[in-house]
């Protein structure tokens, strides 16, 4: 994957100093080196892109639906571990350990429901432009905040980013039970969410689906199911984003005594 354009052109200056001085340095030094003499506390949300290790392409779940933005439970995990190593200063709003991560989703699997898992986030990358716009100083592979007559340039573009998937891919049965688990919703804006809708793809339309509750779903027919995901936002803006989960009819067994012989 790659990066902005002002990451991958500084890396590029960066990577030319590190072969002619032949050092082989970690990730984390790379760009703790690269981003450690900027202002922290001016980046919004304390999550920057550009500072963390990329796991997936986290720009291209931005709320709309398209044919790349299918998540299942590796796709949300890689957009997780990415903004997990995001944050450029200490914030905790909305992160767990990987290990603690991992075991949410393994406590809540149940043969009662089938849970759902989701994550909304806001975070910042440095703007493509923002070097030749006189807003961020580039010097040596180096990062540095710009003031003109005093005033701090705002180098961010802030960016949301929103994904969910249920714990399986594949269900047998033509009615579940579904549920999205508190635990299992990571936001560094919990407070901004209003309501979280789906559309299970059998004729129902969006269906509010409150935190920690069951809610029945119904099939007709077995097939692959699109799951359409709806965030409402206090602000009265909505994000989206789908997943997949193939549905299969239970195998009626007739007992021998039935059957035509």
């Amino acid at each position: 994957m790659k990066k902005n354009c002002f990451l991958f052109s500084i890396l590029l200056a960066f990577n030319v100093v590190v072969a002619q001085q032949e050092i082989n340095t970690a990730f984390t030094t790379q760009m703790n080196t690269t981003f450690g003499n900027l202002d922290k506390n001016r980046v919004p949300h304390g999550i920057l892109l550009d500072y963390g290790m990329e796991f997936t392409n986290v720009p291209r779940y931005n709320g709309t639906l398209t044919d790349s933005t299918f998540t299942n439970k590796t796709a949300m995990s890689q957009i997780y571990k990415t903004l997990l190593t995001s944050r450029i200063r200490d914030v905790t709003a909305g992160f767990v350990t990987p290990t603690e991560y991992d075991t949410r989703w393994r406590n809540n699997r149940s043969g009662s429901y089938v849970a759902i898992g989701g994550l909304f986030f806001r975070y910042v990358q440095v703007a493509d432009n923002a070097v030749t716009t006189n807003k961020i100083t580039v010097t040596n592979a180096k990062a540095y905040d710009k003031f003109i007559s005093g005033v701090w340039q705002n180098p961010y573009q802030e960016f949301q980013t929103f994904a969910m998937t249920p714990d399986i891919q594949k269900y047998e049965g033509l009615t579940m039970q579904v549920r999205i688990p508190s635990t299992l919703f990571y936001s560094n804006y919990q407070s901004t969410v209003q309501s979280i809708q789906i559309d299970f793809g059998n004729g129902a339309g969006y269906v509010t689906v409150p935190f920690n509750q069951n809610v029945a779903v119904n099939y007709t027919t077995e097939g692959v199911k699109i799951w359409k995901y709806k965030l409402n936002l206090t602000t009265g803006t909505s994000l989206y984003n789908q997943s997949r989960i193939k549905v299969l009819q239970t195998m009626t067994i007739i007992p021998y005594s039935q059957r035509n012989n």
